[in-house]
């Protein structure tokens, strides 16, 4: 009896256009304190289980959205203080130097809401809400028009054609899902222009200067409090980052590793070509 060499694989769907785009995705360096704290999670739960299952853990933790909203929830509840010790965390074992970061790209590593950039860009930040509302009742307007039971007859051929579709027709189906795809992003497209054109229209004709020097209070309000809570974020961090670097703090679920990213085309493989290609000559 002699076993048979097949390797059973499966070409990914996923497609790299850049090598900077493969190489981002190789790169597992947490992009805000947020994702830091769920790296941690995740390595705790590798230490305290053994090396058999950490990688059953690590598949469950990466394709439930469950397990995400729960870590997302518990660092929602952490206090102020444990919240600002994982930033100093973040900052200290990714080597980022947060002086060097302006407010937007502080503000979004911590997680805080920026401000908008212009009195317009707030007014039609409430615009764009009111907006997408009466957009969805109309469409859900429209949806309960349709003739009722198209869409429970069209889930039993769905059903039905499971098991007898051939590889054309899900290749024919799968087209039909893109091209539908396309025009959710083509609507999603003409949602937005027309909600920036009517915006617009509104901004000149219908608010009166009283009313956008109101909004204009507001926002350099906002600005105001958004810089001062930032100030304060920062030397919290000056503080914490100095106390870090006083001590010999080691800790493997809080250490972070640094991108070593290995693309298929490394300099020792691009010898090999040069040697081969050198041969044949």
């Amino acid at each position: 009896m002699h076993c048979s060499k097949v390797l059973r694989a499966q070409l990914s769907q996923t497609v790299y256009h850049t090598k900077k785009a493969f190489d981002k995705r190789l790169d597992s360096v947490p992009t805000t304190a947020f994702h830091y704290y769920y790296q941690t999670k995740i390595k705790e739960m590798q230490t305290y289980s053994g090396p058999s299952s950490s990688r059953d853990q690590l598949n469950f933790a990466h394709y439930n959205n469950g397990f995400k909203r729960y870590i997302r929830k518990e660092w929602s509840l952490l206090s102020g203080t444990r919240r600002r010790l994982y930033y100093a965390f973040f900052f200290h074992f990714t080597k980022i130097d947060h002086t060097t970061l302006n407010e937007c790209e502080l503000a979004r590593i911590m997680e805080i809401s920026t401000p908008a950039i212009s009195e317009y860009m707030l007014f039609r930040n409430k615009y764009k809400s009111k907006f997408d509302t009466i957009w969805s009742e109309q469409e859900a307007t429209v949806q309960r028009k349709k003739t009722p039971g198209t869409r429970r007859n069209a889930k039993i051929s769905d059903e039905s054609m499971k098991v007898t579709l051939s590889n054309t027709q899900r290749d024919h189906l799968l087209s039909l899902s893109v091209d539908n795809t396309r025009d959710d992003i083509k609507n999603l497209t003409k949602r937005f222009r027309e909600m920036c054109r009517e915006c617009r229209t509104a901004w000149e004709t219908c608010i009166s200067d009283g009313r956008k020097l109101e909004i204009k209070k507001k926002w350099q309000e906002q600005k105001r409090r958004f810089e001062l809570q930032l100030q304060y974020e920062r030397r919290i961090l000056d503080y914490n980052l100095n106390k870090l670097s006083q001590i010999d703090f080691r800790c493997n679920s809080l250490c972070v590793e640094l991108p070593v990213t290995h693309t298929l085309v490394d300099t020792k493989s691009m010898d090999v070509l040069r040697l081969a290609s050198h041969k044949k000559k």
